[in-house]
């Protein structure tokens, strides 16, 4: 068998620059690079990264900025329990008109398109989402606040209610079922 055979059964081909590249289905910007991943610097989007991934950046960022909104509407959905949809319509709406505004914003979108392209530029170059890990470890520590926001908010009532603890024989049985 020569190496012209051998190399076609590999998958492999010889380029101008003495450089073996693997063929496969995809084009070389989408399988190329370091890790066989993608070429780093190719800034093409296909559909699916731009309606999809983009749109999760854009979701991100807008929590972010929009954290005072999000965080408004949490308080009263955590008060009003299953009726919050009824009572805190007027934070659901002040909420998503700051989503809305951002996501209509056409230098917004820019931007986070730029993060996409840098993130997938660094998977592609590294192979982690490094980003990614910090993100969650963001939401741990905001899930740790809240956690502790409302342990004390709990405390709070509960020091309340033993203020104005009923000291007659009915509120003594009311209080043995409170808890």
């Amino acid at each position: 068998m020569s190496t012209s055979e051998s190399e076609k059964n590999n998958n492999t081909e010889k380029t101008d620059e003495n450089l073996r590249r693997v063929r496969t289905v995809l084009p070389h910007h989408m399988a190329g690079g370091p890790h066989g991943l993608g070429d780093p610097e190719d800034r093409t989007l296909r559909i699916v990264e731009e309606d999809t991934l983009v749109g999760n950046v854009m979701r991100e960022r807008g929590r972010i900025i929009c954290e005072k909104e999000l965080l408004d509407f949490m308080v009263c959905s955590d008060e009003h329990y299953v009726l919050f949809p009824w009572r805190c319509k007027t934070e659901s709406r002040i909420y998503n008109k700051c989503l809305t505004d951002l996501n209509s914003d056409p230098k917004f979108q820019e931007e986070c398109k730029e993060i996409y392209l840098q993130r997938r530029k660094h998977y592609r170059l590294t192979g982690r989402y490094d980003t990614y890990h910090e993100k969650n470890e963001a939401m741990k520590e905001k899930l740790a606040e809240r956690k502790k926001m409302k342990e004390e908010q709990r405390q709070q009532k509960l020091q309340e209610a033993q203020l104005h603890a009923d000291t007659s024989l009915l509120g003594r049985f009311r209080n043995l079922f409170k808890s």
